[in-house]
């Protein structure tokens, strides 16, 4: 059965092919295929980064202390702060809703699942000023990297890609400082028994 059906599939493949061939003009795939692999050199050539002599052209900025070390401060001080902000307010919020996380305990969640909205929340308000911030630069807010870089004479367009590297480095490096330090925080909040830790919460 299975060949029969090969056999027939094949053959009205050739017959509707022949038809196709002798009665229609059919466009010439090779051309096609040959036109879009120009377009795509032309767009490779137009893109790729420069190499040897030029090389330090290709990045925003270089990869050197005198680059990195202000960078990787903004960094870390901004993921700080964002953390702080998110381990402050995941206490406070277990503090208060006390009641809810017991009851969800008692019911057989676990602390991680009792506490999930709590998370949630403490994360929200804390990433809120960083992504509110990066919605205004450049529009409402001028960062103070790209005014000092323009007013010392540099490039508009290289001073906005400065900021845009920076703003996308602050809100990677806060989004994953939050994240993780609630995901290694939480036990500290129960004990082995599953229960709120009286200790963590104590006036």
């Amino acid at each position: 059965m299975g060949f029969i059906q090969s056999t027939f599939s094949l053959l009205v493949g050739a017959a509707g092919g022949i038809y196709i061939a002798q009665n229609y003009d059919v466009p010439n795939i090779k051309n096609y295929m040959q036109g879009l692999m120009g377009k795509a050199k032309e767009l490779d050539h137009a893109y790729k980064k420069p190499e040897d002599g030029s090389k330090s052209k290709a990045y925003v900025f270089p990869f050197t202390p005198r680059y990195i070390i202000p960078v990787a401060g903004m960094m870390v001080g901004n993921a700080m702060t964002v953390t702080g902000v998110t381990m402050k307010k995941l206490h406070e919020d277990v503090k208060t809703q006390r009641s809810l996380v017991e009851t969800a305990l008692a019911l057989g969640a676990t602390p991680r699942q009792a506490t999930v909205q709590q998370v949630r929340r403490s994360l929200v308000i804390a990433l809120s000023p960083v992504i509110d911030n990066a919605k205004t630069v450049g529009l409402i807010a001028l960062p103070g990297a790209m005014t000092g870089l323009i007013m010392g004479g540099a490039s508009p367009l290289e001073a906005i890609q400065l900021q845009i590297v920076v703003m996308n480095m602050l809100m990677g490096a806060s989004t994953v400082s939050s994240i993780l330090s609630t995901y290694l925080c939480w036990p500290a909040f129960f004990t082995k028994a599953f229960q709120i830790d009286n200790s963590v919460f104590a006036d």
